[in-house]
């Protein structure tokens, strides 16, 4: 797990009990990659750009990176799967 740099860490005073060093979030609980989403579902990345870019798969970014929630992927998996 990545730990930032002391330096970046102004929350308590050099020393103290609370200085433990803080972790980067889980990538995970950031939401899948296109190419994790497309493994998913068994497509190709450029698909689930397509299905986000139309609006049929919902998303979101992390700076410039797409990012897709798991439970966004089940329930587009199960409402196409009704319909097939």
């Amino acid at each position: 797990m990545y730990a930032l740099p002391k330096s970046h860490d102004k929350t308590s005073a050099p020393g103290s009990a609370g200085n433990a060093p803080r972790t980067a979030p889980d990538p995970k609980l950031l939401g899948w990659s296109v190419d994790e989403t497309a493994t998913a579902l068994s497509v190709s990345g450029k698909t689930v750009r397509r299905l986000v870019g139309g609006g049929l798969l919902p998303s979101f970014r992390v700076g410039r990176l797409i990012r897709i929630r798991p439970s966004d992927v089940t329930a587009f998996a199960s409402k196409r799967s009704k319909h097939a």
